[in-house]
């Protein structure tokens, strides 16, 4: 009966039913044991990133907290690694304008000064 199977089910069911919902029981502890696991690590990490605020006179700053779970799929690690590759790109590419955009300024700010001593004569 721990099992989920009904008195029905043990007593008149199916004879192998049993050893089905043996496994199946087996399956929800090993997931809940998963699941434990998974917690006590987010726990852990909170607690680990807190750790230098926790001693006195200490001049460390707590680390914030995950934006993201952890990831439990390769799927979803090759997505995490693939959208923090655009960022950093889009990133470099908006330095690379703006330093662009700054040397621009500074040749036509060169240039109109040449053209402003131009017609003075020494």
């Amino acid at each position: 009966m721990a099992m989920g199977m009904t008195y029905e089910q043990f007593w008149d069911g199916e004879v192998t039913a049993h050893k089905c919902f043996r496994e199946a029981k087996k399956l929800r502890l090993v997931e809940q044991n998963q699941m434990a696991w998974l917690q006590g690590m987010y726990v852990y990490e909170a607690i680990a990133d807190l750790a230098p605020m926790l001693k006195a006179f200490a001049k460390g700053k707590p680390k914030p907290y995950r934006n993201e779970p952890y990831d439990l799929f390769e799927a979803q690690r090759k997505a995490r690694e693939e959208r923090e590759e655009r960022e950093r790109y889009e990133r470099i590419k908006a330095k690379i304008a703006e330093f662009a955009a700054r040397k621009k300024q500074q040749e036509s700010e060169k240039k109109s000064e040449v053209d402003s001593n131009a017609g003075c004569v020494p």
